[in-house]
């Protein structure tokens, strides 16, 4: 829903990386699988979870994005 915001705040503009503690430590198979559509369908260039999102969430998001998915930890540098 706030990536769809920001997607409206900026004339559609693209959204090139989700980067962020997403917050799914405790997430169900259902809600990852919800998530990843979410994000695929935004078609975002980089998927960047960091430590709120959980490692175990955080292995099934870099699996599902691929080379698209990086793991974000302090001192990441991203160049676009």
């Amino acid at each position: 829903n706030t990536l769809h915001h920001v997607q409206r705040l900026n004339d559609g503009m693209r959204i090139r990386a989700v980067i962020g503690g997403f917050h799914l430590l405790s997430a169900g198979r259902e809600r990852l699988e919800r998530t990843i559509a979410a994000l695929r369908s935004l078609e975002p260039d980089r998927v960047v979870p960091c430590h709120c999102t959980g490692d175990p969430a955080t292995a099934i998001l870099l699996d599902a994005f691929g080379p698209r998915g990086t793991h974000g930890e302090a001192g990441l540098r991203l160049v676009f």
